[in-house]
């Protein structure tokens, strides 16, 4: 095949990636591009006064006033009188004018923790303008008794047009400790399909241009990736295979510890943590998993392309081959351990009902800009370690505080107040063990905000990371 039409080639499988990648981002992503993100509205936040225990039969009602659009969730405020009650509680979204019911949400009271935030995600949003009259929220109590029931409470407010009623008792000054969780209409969702097309037709203007200035006899930097790639692909291919091979020669269970290691690992990290401290962690098993193996890969594909130059200083000295193959090698051989760690973590997702979802079409996204950022970090180690050998040990240290900083094993609500709470918004690994859990956990697409933030730190690492090695390989021969 000529140089033009490997070009072509290349150029129309660019083109045909995005153009998936964008289709998939606007039907999968269509809540986060409709709607502004979800906002807690506060009615009381300080309990001054519980209510008593709220046996079978109470019903608590809190009219509303200046809501956003829709309605999707309410937070309340809880005492369990620090003991294990029965019963459950039923939150309805109401339309006054005729007290009929719009959603609803059910939670049995034995989970509730004493002096908690409960929250009840509503069966559907409620669009608060379709209503007749103002909306509501009543708290209906079910199958409570006497020293077996929780309690709500309330603040002392000032006036306003929100009333709170108690078995139809009028509470004067008082409200009920409550969030509402609302949303209204987004203004930016034209921008979306503008912004996307505007960067499709920039990427086929630059294909053109590659595919003009090559029939000139040009050699853009563009080809010269493509040519480069594919006169090296056959060794790039077998230096991964080489690496991956070796990894479990002579291993009695060889690549099924690829699926046992981070099971065995999240076992034993489950069985301590959870009984331990407790976590209130929906879904904990497949929340500390996805932690578990994303960073797992992060800190092997690191540590194994940190040697990538000085392993193969006999290589190196002998035949030219582009240096930067060796690093990538080593990150692409540890990602085939990452593709089937995967496996298990869907297992345990579909196990423990978080179920299959089409938003995992949007994993390969998630996966190519780790990939990208891991890359990235590996030129920088690799370069590093030809000039400073200790690397490879300040590295384990390293990792492992960065393992402990980030919220793999705990929430990262334990952290509020704390530096590590602020860390977090520089922190890569958070990012992106965070995107895979809000596809796996929640079954949803991420924020828009959540692919720019993975975009950035994919491109940044490369970009310094590719800067350092390409400034110093040439010195390479001379240390190694």
């Amino acid at each position: 095949m000529n140089k033009k039409n490997i070009l072509k080639k290349y150029g129309m499988m660019v083109l045909a990636v995005y153009a998936l990648a964008a289709v998939l981002f606007l039907v999968l992503a269509n809540h986060h591009i409709r709607y502004t993100p979800e906002q807690s509205c506060v009615i009381a936040e300080n309990p001054e006064k519980d209510l008593g225990e709220l046996v079978d039969g109470t019903s608590i009602v809190q009219t509303l006033s200046d809501t956003q659009k829709y309605l999707s969730g309410v937070e309340a405020y809880f005492l369990t009188y620090g003991r294990e009650n029965q019963g459950s509680v039923r939150v309805e979204i109401l339309d006054l004018s005729d007290e009929s019911v719009a959603a609803s949400s059910t939670c049995e009271v034995k989970s509730f923790g004493n002096g908690e935030w409960q929250s009840f995600e509503l069966d559907h949003p409620v669009d608060v303008t379709q209503l007749k009259g103002q909306p509501g929220i009543r708290f209906v109590f079910e199958n409570g008794t006497e020293s077996n029931a929780v309690t709500m409470t309330t603040q002392a407010v000032s006036e306003t047009d929100q009333e709170l009623w108690v078995n139809g008792e009028r509470q004067d000054g008082r409200a009920l400790c409550i969030k509402v969780i609302e949303y209204a209409d987004s203004q930016n969702a034209v921008w979306y399909p503008v912004i996307l097309g505007v960067v499709f037709l920039l990427l086929a203007a630059f294909c053109a241009w590659n595919i003009r200035e090559e029939k000139k006899g040009k050699i853009t930097v563009a080809l010269k990736l493509v040519l480069m790639l594919e006169k090296y692909q056959f060794l790039l291919e077998q230096l991964v295979s080489r690496d991956f091979k070796t990894k479990y020669k002579r291993s009695i269970l060889g690549v099924f510890w690829s699926f046992l290691n981070p099971l065995l690992t999240m076992a034993v990290q489950y069985m301590v943590f959870s009984h331990l401290f407790k976590f209130q962690i929906p879904a904990y098993p497949v929340y500390l998993l996805t932690g578990v193996v994303l960073f797992n890969f992060f800190n092997e594909a690191t540590t194994q392309a940190m040697g990538a130059i000085t392993g193969n200083a006999s290589l190196i000295t002998k035949v030219y081959v582009p240096k930067y193959i060796y690093p990538i090698s080593k990150v692409l051989s540890t990602s085939i351990n990452l593709l089937f760690s995967l496996i298990p973590l869907f297992l345990v997702a579909w196990i423990t009902g978080r179920g299959i979802h089409w938003v995992y079409l949007m994993l390969p996204f998630g996966i190519i800009t780790f990939l990208a950022f891991v890359i990235g970090v590996a030129f920088f180690l690799a370069t590093a370690m030809v000039y400073f050998r200790d690397t490879q040990f300040l590295w384990g240290v390293f990792t492992l505080l960065w393992m402990y900083a980030t919220p793999i094993i705990y929430p990262i609500s334990i952290l509020e107040g704390t530096f590590l709470y602020h860390f977090q918004k520089i922190n890569p690994l958070y990012y992106y063990i965070t995107f895979f859990r809000t596809i796996i956990i929640d079954g949803v697409s991420p924020a828009p905000m959540a692919y720019l933030i993975c975009i950035g730190f994919a491109v940044l690492a490369l970009a310094i990371g590719g800067a350092v090695f390409k400034k110093a390989q040439d010195q390479f021969i001379l240390h190694i």
